[in-house]
């Protein structure tokens, strides 16, 4: 703790130099003209999750735990950080999310700022999912047992699915 005042602003900077990588991975994932569409999306952002469980681990209690004993000032420098990685990545997102040539925004694209909205979604699913897939060793053991098969989470295959079904709506709400 020599250079942070709290475990919590510690793990806060772990967790941006993940995520950087994480959005690093991303935006290059999204300029190649191979990820275009909801599916392509979808399985990008669930592979390079899923292959990421540190990260899928702390975003899961940045809210409740990351956030709640930090300087205002880190929880400043952070949120804008978040919020240039958010636009940047949700407007490569829009884009591909719109057939070749199209204008973001425009017919058969996504709505406009819709990429922020998908990244919000994303971090919800992550956080709640991922905890999910990850249980106790206890629950582990009952969910084990027969007839509780619906109960066991496959995260990357959940995440994948839930995401492309975000994906394919995204034009009709953006959280409003």
């Amino acid at each position: 703790y020599l250079y942070f005042p709290t475990k919590e602003e510690l793990f806060l900077v772990l967790y941006d130099r993940l995520l950087r990588d994480w959005f690093d991975e991303v935006d290059e994932g999204l300029r190649e003209s191979s990820t275009r569409g909801a599916e392509a999306v979808a399985a990008l952002l669930s592979r390079s999750l899923t292959e990421r469980p540190e990260l899928a681990r702390l975003i899961a209690i940045l809210a409740s735990v990351l956030e709640r004993n930090i300087r205002p000032e880190t929880a400043r420098e952070h949120k804008r950080w978040m919020v240039s990685r958010v636009e940047g990545t949700g407007r490569l997102l829009e884009a591909s999310l719109c057939p070749p040539g199209a204008a973001p925004g425009g017919p058969g694209c996504a709505a406009a700022e819709s990429g922020t909205w998908i990244l919000i979604c994303l971090h919800s699913l992550v956080a709640g999912l991922g905890p999910l897939a990850s249980p106790s060793p206890i629950v582990a053991g009952i969910l084990a047992e027969e007839g509780m098969e619906r109960l066991r989470i496959n995260f990357g295959a959940a995440l994948n699915k839930a995401i492309l079904a975000i994906v394919r709506n995204v034009g009709e709400t953006k959280g409003e």
